[in-house]
């Protein structure tokens, strides 16, 4: 699954909002993704949670 897709399934819009929301460059978490797997898995999974506190306040 490619990163894009990833974040997506996650529930975030696109690896561009996964940018935003680390301020972490596209490049460096394309790398994660391929070198790093559970890193990049587990920044997908911390900007969907903050994504979430974002919209309950």
């Amino acid at each position: 699954m490619k990163p894009s897709e990833q974040c997506k399934a996650a529930g975030l819009d696109s690896l561009a909002e996964l940018v935003r929301i680390t301020e972490v460059s596209e490049q460096t978490l394309i790398n994660w993704h391929r070198n790093k797997p559970k890193l990049f898995r587990t920044t997908v999974l911390g900007a969907v949670r903050v994504k979430e506190l974002r919209h309950a306040h």
